[in-house]
């Protein structure tokens, strides 16, 4: 057993070290992969982790890869993946700038794929993808290129203890608490088409995430509430799932106020400075039964706090809102008895005033707007655009749109969307932006015309 493998499934090749058939690791990162297994409930990562200063990971492709269509094609879906999810970093295909990491995108011969594991917060610098994957389809071309960048940012094989699980045949590549740590939230065994991170790839594949994928990055890399106002809607989770979101707050602000409510069932809320929190280690725990907790902070620290739901039992339909306020405004001195009076809250905005930062982390849920639309318009345009992630514009007349009701829905794979209705009804119109992924940033304007 070396570095908690096998010896039977460490390879070097070219004087580099392989594990599970794919993943690199260098002399650092399993030096740093001898650390005590913490324990969680699948899925499964390294003990290496990239930092949290790593906001922006550059896939840079050599020539070779990109003169093989499907190949680049392949990465471009993979890069895809990981953006919907509103992560706590972004990727982005080079050359471009403003890159914290750097990672090559080459070629090698064969089928496979093979990378390696982060080590000094950093992912793994280096992926080859077989050339001979040119002729497979390009959803198998982005499977295996979002598996290899799983790799790069620590996380394991799936069926790591068995290999048979995905592969036919295959026995334990090992583990034993020296790099193998179980993911919380995620299911207890894998499972044929489980994962994408399975030691092999399905003969059919879509290159998709499936739900365990995203419990488990979400759980790694926590994207931050996008807006201290957003409450995050109908949340839920089974008994002993634990999910993590994080909020940045800015110096000067007297209170920060992490609430969590209806729903039913029981679930703990958990909040703590810089880290995020455990059972055992937290700046404020809330567990007093059932779904409404709530944990204050006075004069907080300026930064990140993170936050975790843990569920004491099943529990559905939960809101967690994370708040911060600004300091009251000084108030003139009148003569006493003063007619004071509140001044009348200011108009709604125009339809033609655009929401600007939109944003949901929680994927599959809507959120709702309207717009009246007077008699006499020749059309009315929703447009949605820009921002990070997968927000979809669902547009209906006279009640809430949903997945299968809606009278306008473009569907792309990106947040620029338009709705345009010719000759609408006057009434009630019901935007809808649904997250396909987590998102943020999002812009929706709204916009209609007199007719001639």
């Amino acid at each position: 057993m070396e570095a908690g493998f096998p010896a039977s499934d460490i390879e070097v090749v070219d004087g580099v070290v392989y594990v599970g058939g794919d993943a690199a690791v260098s002399l650092q990162a399993s030096r740093e992969m001898l650390q005590t297994d913490k324990g969680g409930q699948e899925q499964y990562r390294t003990t290496n982790l990239i930092s949290t200063s790593v906001k922006k990971i550059c896939i840079n492709p050599t020539s070779t890869f990109n003169s093989y269509t499907r190949l680049s094609q392949g990465l471009d879906l993979a890069i895809q993946n990981y953006n919907r999810l509103g992560l706590a970093f972004s990727m982005a295909r080079g050359p471009t700038t403003g890159c914290n990491a750097n990672i090559t995108m080459g070629t090698a011969s064969g089928t496979g794929g093979s990378g390696g594991f982060p080590s000094g917060g950093i992912p793994y610098n280096i992926i080859n993808i077989g050339t001979g994957l040119s002729t497979s389809s390009v959803d198998v071309n982005e499977h295996i290129i979002t598996h290899e960048l799983g790799h790069s940012i620590g996380l394991r094989h799936a069926d790591y203890y068995n290999q048979s699980i995905s592969c036919g045949s295959g026995g334990n590549e090992g583990g034993g608490g020296v790099g193998a740590i179980l993911i919380p939230g995620t299911p207890s065994t894998a499972t044929v088409g489980g994962s994408i991170m399975n030691t092999c790839t399905p003969t059919t594949t879509t290159g998709e995430w499936t739900k365990s994928d995203v419990t488990a990055l979400n759980a790694l890399y926590p994207g931050v509430f996008p807006q201290p106002w957003l409450s995050l809607m109908n949340l839920s989770g089974s008994a002993g799932s634990v999910q993590h979101w994080s909020l940045d707050v800015p110096a000067g602000k007297p209170h920060v106020t992490f609430k969590v409510g209806d729903g039913v069932g029981d679930v703990d809320l958990y909040v703590r400075f810089g880290e995020q929190p455990t059972t055992t280690v937290h700046d404020c725990r809330a567990s007093r039964g059932g779904d409404n907790e709530i944990c204050t902070f006075t004069l907080p620290q300026a930064g990140r706090y993170h936050v975790s739901l843990n569920g004491a039992s099943s529990f559905s339909g939960v809101s967690l809102t994370g708040t911060y306020d600004d300091p009251p405004p000084l108030c003139p001195l009148f003569p006493w008895p003063f007619p004071f009076k509140f001044p009348p809250p200011p108009p709604p905005p125009p339809p033609w005033d655009p929401l600007f930062d939109i944003a949901d982390s929680f994927v599959s849920h809507f959120n709702y707007w309207t717009v009246d639309v007077p008699t006499g318009q020749s059309a009315v345009t929703f447009t949605l655009s820009g921002g990070r992630g997968d927000a979809d514009l669902y547009v209906n007349y006279g009640s809430a749109p949903t997945t299968t009701t809606f009278q306008c829905r473009p569907y792309l794979t990106d947040n620029n969307e338009t709705c345009t209705l010719t000759a609408p009804a006057a009434g009630t119109y019901y935007i809808g932006v649904h997250a396909y992924s987590g998102y943020s940033g999002v812009t929706l304007r709204t916009a209609y015309s007199a007719g001639p």
